[in-house]
């Protein structure tokens, strides 16, 4: 069953660089190991691909490699074939996105498309309205391939920098995720909506202390704030009508199998490994 894997690796941090590195390496053969891993995705990468080679090849679950591309701050590695995973889009005027298709073994019966992002962080754009203009040009590249295509069999995984409520999230105009499997067939039946596509955002049942697993994948511990909830979900992944039956589950990673990602406390470990925690999703393409 096909997995997908997504980790902001806090690459703008310098405190403790080479210990971090080699913990994220570890983690990443340890995470391997455990997990079905066919596809996965970085930002913030500032790890030499040697190393990460090294790294989840030592897992000994298939020959891992990185397709070639000129993303720089979205990095994809792949146990699929050479050609499998193919460069679709990479923006010239923002590198904030980068899309590949990605084509399965039998009996998937068709390729998908893949949008990796990493949005503009909160401090750069501090505004829910700026954020939501940022995602403009993503919405427009993955309408126009979807109309090149004639499909509409799109995964979009990445760091947001918003949670799932926010405008540039949930905007019709922006990438109109909805949270209900349901509301992806009813929206598309309302006249004020019929137009704009959305996308299911399972995300919405990770968040907070009732569902398996840590209650976001960011912490944010400013208590000077008055309307820090201190979790955020910036780490999404969204799924298109399409390919919903296709969907088996999203997970926020605890642990890599062996060690935990958390503190003792049950945050993130910023210092040792990333301020975000991971994303692991499975797939069915049948």
């Amino acid at each position: 069953m096909p997995g997908l894997f997504f980790w902001n690796l806090y690459g703008r941090q310098d405190r403790n660089r080479a210990r971090r590195e080699a913990a994220i390496c570890a983690t990443l053969t340890r995470l391997v190991q455990h997990r079905d891993l066919d596809v996965l995705v970085f930002a913030e990468c500032e790890i030499a691909e040697a190393q990460i080679a090294s790294a989840l090849n030592a897992g000994n679950r298939g020959t891992y490699h990185c397709p070639r591309s000129r993303s720089r701050r979205i990095k994809v590695w792949t146990r699929l074939a050479a050609g499998a995973v193919v460069d679709r889009y990479n923006g010239r005027t923002t590198d904030r996105f980068t899309v590949r298709t990605m084509t399965f073994p039998a009996p998937a019966p068709a390729p998908v498309r893949l949008v990796g992002v990493h949005l503009t962080d909160r401090q750069t754009a501090p505004t829910e309205a700026g954020r939501m203009g940022l995602v403009g040009p993503i919405v427009h590249t993955i309408s126009g391939l979807e109309r090149r295509d004639g499909d509409q069999r799109t995964i979009l995984i990445g760091d947001l920098n918003m949670n799932p409520y926010e405008a540039g999230v949930v905007g019709t105009h922006a990438l109109h995720a909805v949270m209900t499997k349901e509301l992806t067939q009813t929206v598309a039946g309302l006249t004020a909506r019929e137009r704009h596509s959305c996308f299911y955002n399972p995300m919405w049942s990770c968040f907070g202390d009732i569902s398996a697993g840590p209650s976001g994948t960011h912490y944010w511990a400013n208590a000077e704030e008055p309307t820090n909830h201190f979790w955020q979900l910036y780490d999404q992944v969204l799924v298109r009508p399409e390919l919903i039956a296709s969907f088996v589950r999203v997970e926020i990673l605890a642990s890599d199998g062996q060690e935990s990602l958390l503190t003792r406390a049950g945050r993130p470990r910023s210092t040792v490994l990333s301020d975000h925690l991971p994303l692991y999703c499975e797939f069915n393409f049948v």
